[in-house]
């Protein structure tokens, strides 16, 4: 598991962290309360329009492949505001963020699975959960920190890093992923199917709640820290309390 929580912590901290410093290069830039919210939309069109064909693609391949796509694209996707600045950019690295993470985060929950047993499986997605809370804590701090001292730029570029961990790690461990494919039936089933399911379609709603609610807040109280005349560090701080509960 261990593998796991390396390659879960690179991803995530960049993922959720990319929304502060995104939302913050955004209002620095002047930009208006209707534009700020499609750039919020932003992060989750592709994951709407990708999130099945991910899973399938899993199945169908293995998970070492489509981790190894989602981490560099993520990074990717961060570098591209770094050096190419203004809104546009902004847009389309939200768009390739969300298309990225997408695959990391079908691909490392479904790699927790195949390392557990019966046995275990409980055990694994619970610490899974708790290990998922680390980046609200350091990502935040980590991004005010980096933009006291050079920017937005430098923000971008240092949570860049962060996924290229996961290639490095991939790249010379990879061979322990293992190659778990689901059987054809599983792998044709359509969003129609999956939304039969009325347990699976009442999680789905919780789910979605839940993680809207989180990652509006993630996105909307940097913006509201600024109007009140926080620091970008001192904004992080406030959001890594968050993470402490």
């Amino acid at each position: 598991m261990w593998l796991v929580c390396v390659l879960h912590l690179c991803n995530l901290t960049a993922f959720k962290a990319s929304m502060m410093v995104v939302s913050l290069y955004a209002a620095e830039l002047g930009t208006g309360a209707v534009m700020l919210g499609a750039l919020f939309s932003a992060f989750a069109l592709a994951p709407i329009l990708l999130g099945v064909h991910a899973g399938r693609l899993t199945d169908s391949i293995g998970m070492r492949g489509p981790l190894l796509a989602g981490s560099t694209g993520v990074s990717a996707s961060l570098v591209l505001p770094a050096v190419l600045p203004g809104m546009a950019a902004l847009f389309a690295s939200a768009i390739l963020l969300g298309a990225a993470y997408v695959f990391c985060h079908v691909a490392i929950q479904n790699l927790v699975g195949a390392l557990s047993t019966p046995q275990t499986r409980a055990r694994n997605f619970a610490n899974f959960s708790l290990i998922a809370s680390v980046p609200y804590f350091i990502g935040p701090l980590l991004t005010g920190c980096l933009i006291e001292r050079g920017g937005h730029a430098l923000a971008f570029a240092g949570l860049a890093a962060l996924p290229m961990v996961s290639v490095v790690v991939l790249a010379m461990a990879g061979r322990v992923v293992p190659k778990v494919r689901c059987t054809q039936a599983g792998s044709q089933a359509c969003v129609r199917d999956l939304l039969g399911n009325r347990a699976l379609l009442h999680m789905a709603v919780t789910s979605g709640l839940v993680l809207t609610s989180v990652d509006l807040f993630q996105f909307y109280a940097p913006l509201h820290a600024r109007e009140a005349g926080l620091s970008p560090f001192e904004t992080g701080a406030a959001l890594s309390a968050y993470a402490v509960a």
